[in-house]
């Protein structure tokens, strides 16, 4: 059995990828290849990272669920863990797959060989899987991802990946197999698409579904909405996740899209070609995989290395995106103005008929009456 290691990185399709992997996981186990599903997420492995990241770190999304309870860690691992096991036994598949970008970020030096030798024990042909995103791009991405559950977010700075992924290749003692994510390189411009034709040669998918809705983009004008929303609501709880967080981050991207105010978030352009040029590791990349992003000037990675004291103090959205405050504007109004419009299902004819009639004290009364029912049984 070969076992397919896929390391993420962030912000490159990782989620689409999981989901649509899930979704054809009964198909994939037919053709020998297993996507499984484990306990503590629904689609992706993060409880592998829990082993290489325990003291340096949990995921985001799994940060409040241990902070009191950091024994229940080893308990889920373990349970995770042997879920695996059962379903490799069960379909003696000839492909493992394991995917989590939280891996990306787990370089716990200590405990690596334990990791490693615990893959190891269910197959020694394991392979090193990763996509690497343009470093501006992988900049911008994270900034929404950030501000799901944060006000915060990192300024502008040289994107760094080459440690991690030199971390897993030293690891394993073997060359991680990387690639670039950038739409035009995909196979079908696809994230799943490119992976399977990569990868899992031979297998094939049923047709995704439309609009699967994972990591909608919202514009820089949402952005900056959706920052202001955790400053005054949650000012000190960076980095944990509030219904009314996601909620409001919903209406805000069905706004723009139903009124058509949605354009595509831009890093300012000075902010955009310091993360690029900035980056050296871009070099390593190109010299070692021979991966090569279009539009950087590789003559200028080693003069663009200083650091530039001027971005250390960037904290708005607006600092480092080109926003439009009118249309930003005119994205809460249109949002407010819909949470408080509730649409009726009352038939218009019948509508126009009981507010002919508002003064009859029959009508009125089973108003009253609806309305006391309703205030006793809302939450």
């Amino acid at each position: 059995m070969r076992i397919l290691l896929h390391l993420g990185s962030p912000k490159t399709g990782t989620t689409a990828l999981q989901a649509r992997m899930t979704a054809c996981s009964a198909q994939l186990a037919r053709q020998g290849v297993l996507y499984p599903r484990v306990s503590s997420h629904p689609i992706t492995h993060h409880f592998l990272s829990f082993m290489l990241r325990e003291r340096t770190g949990l995921p985001r999304l799994f940060r409040p669920l241990y902070r009191d309870h950091p024994d229940w860690l080893a308990q889920d691992f373990a349970r995770d863990w042997n879920e695996v096991r059962a379903q490799v036994r069960k379909h003696a598949p000839r492909t493992l797959v394991l995917s989590s970008e939280s891996l990306y970020v787990a370089t716990d030096v200590e405990r690596g060989p334990a990791f490693r030798d615990l893959l190891r024990s269910l197959s020694p042909d394991i392979s090193l899987i990763a996509y690497i995103r343009r470093p501006s791009e992988y900049y911008l991405s994270r900034i929404q991802q950030d501000l799901k559950s944060s006000s915060t977010f990192v300024p502008p700075a040289p994107i760094n990946f080459r440690q991690r992924i030199e971390f897993f290749e030293t690891l394993f003692g073997q060359q991680a197999e990387l690639v670039a994510y950038d739409r035009a390189n995909l196979h079908q411009g696809d994230i799943t698409a490119d992976f399977v034709h990569r990868f899992l040669p031979g297998t094939s998918l049923r047709a995704p579904e439309k609009n699967p809705g994972v990591n909608e983009t919202l514009s820089a004008e949402s952005m900056s909405l959706l920052q202001e929303y955790r400053q005054v609501n949650h000012p000190r709880e960076d980095y944990e996740i509030f219904p009314g967080s996601i909620h409001f981050r919903m209406a805000l991207h069905k706004t723009e899209r139903e009124t058509g105010l949605f354009v595509r978030p831009r890093l300012h352009p000075d902010v955009a070609d310091y993360i690029d040029h900035a980056t050296v590791d871009l070099l390593w990349l190109r010299d070692t995989r021979d991966i090569v992003f279009p539009g950087i000037d590789y003559g200028r990675l080693q003069q663009c290395t200083g650091e530039r004291p001027d971005f250390r103090s960037c904290k708005r959205v607006a600092d480092v995106c080109e926003l439009d405050e009118q249309r930003r504007t005119s994205i809460l109004m249109r949002t407010i103005q819909t949470g408080f419009t509730r649409s009726s299902r009352v038939p218009p004819r019948l509508r126009n008929w009981l507010k002919r009639r508002a003064g009859d004290p029959k009508l009125q009364a089973i108003r009253a009456v609806l309305h006391a029912v309703k205030s006793r049984f809302a939450p």
